[in-house]
């Protein structure tokens, strides 16, 4: 995009914001038009040069496209579903999902769409404001739902998670979040990965790029639209970012916290920690000022094997590939692992 500064939007009716600009759109451009004739992978190909695309990705496929006739008030429409493969080769690597929907009559305008909670699933793509002729996108963020997943705002049925070859794990569909390169993509890369992708993919189908092209996002989605605001700025004309998830630690950890401070010292119970990584071992560990401990990963357990963890303190925990967090329990005299 042309204009390197940005609006961000803070609010749950940015619409407005969007209706407005839509009003410029069509002063100065002609709106576009498609059929079925064009839905085609004739027109769109079958991949996209890894050239293309603005951050590291080994290959881009696309599916055949398909034309959804018009209902419910909605507009005729083409879309198209693709994958990114990843640079990393390790089991734990994982693509990204994406998809774009091109409606009948395009004003020129396009609008990527976060995901929420952890991604996981393609946002659904045919809310506001793919009604008022914006081309819409979107990705599962670089991983597939499993125990972490989540969904994003308005597609196709309330979002798609992994497809045929989609990379998720029959035996830890979470362990995506040991790979360094997909934790990249949730965090920034796939952003800039689906922009690209979704963009030379605009212009195929309507010989053109979008005269204003947006993002819209809220809770993880509006966590992307700020990251985008920060990282990539010249791709977009303006960001919605509504509830941004900006705390995404303290968050995770919000039911513990008001755990600690709504239940009395007295009345709480030791607790089993049923929640460490198999095969690994957390031991030691060092107080903060906050009445935590941090328990770093040790040496490597047999699954089957229980460590005694005995502080007198923590009861309640927030674990991930690194370490747990153990929350001050003042009642407790032990805690349990079972690794």
């Amino acid at each position: 995009m042309k204009n390197v500064r940005i609006r961000i939007v803070f609010t749950a009716v940015a619409s407005a914001v969007f209706c407005s600009a839509g009003a410029r759109t069509q002063a100065q451009s002609t709106s576009r038009t498609i059929t079925p004739a064009d839905c085609t992978a004739a027109r769109l190909g079958t991949g996209l040069p890894i050239s293309a695309i603005g951050e590291p990705v080994s290959a881009v496929t696309l599916e055949a496209p398909r034309w959804v006739e018009a209902t419910r008030g909605l507009p005729a429409y083409c879309t198209v579903n693709g994958s990114m493969a990843p640079v990393d080769r390790a089991p734990t690597a994982r693509p990204i999902n994406f998809q774009v929907a091109f409606p009948s009559t395009w004003s020129g305008r396009a609008a990527q769409l976060g995901g929420g909670g952890m991604n996981g699933s393609i946002p659904a793509l045919t809310g506001n404001p793919f009604g008022q002729g914006f081309v819409t996108y979107g990705s599962d963020s670089g991983h597939q739902a499993g125990g972490a997943g989540g969904g994003g705002r308005g597609g196709f049925g309330g979002g798609r998670g992994a497809r045929a070859g989609g990379g998720t794990s029959a035996t830890n569909p979470d362990d995506w979040a040991l790979n360094d390169e997909a934790i990249r993509n949730l965090g920034y890369m796939q952003l800039k990965k689906t922009h690209d992708a979704a963009l030379v993919l605009i212009e195929r189908m309507y010989g053109a790029r979008p005269t204003f092209n947006y993002f819209i996002g809220s809770s993880q989605g509006g966590r992307e639209a700020l990251t985008v605001a920060q990282r990539y700025p010249q791709d977009y004309d303006g960001v919605a970012a509504n509830v941004p998830i900006v705390g995404f630690s303290s968050l995770m950890l919000a039911r513990a916290l008001n755990r600690i401070q709504a239940v009395q010292l007295s009345s709480r119970r030791p607790q089993t920690i049923t929640e460490l990584p198999l095969g690994q071992e957390f031991e030691g560990g060092t107080w903060n000022s906050d009445g935590v401990i941090v328990f770093a990963a040790g040496r490597a357990a047999s699954p089957a094997s229980q460590v005694e963890i005995t502080t007198g303190f923590p009861v309640i925990i927030s674990c991930d590939a690194i370490a747990c967090t153990l929350f001050a329990n003042k009642a407790a005299k032990e805690v349990k692992a079972d690794v």
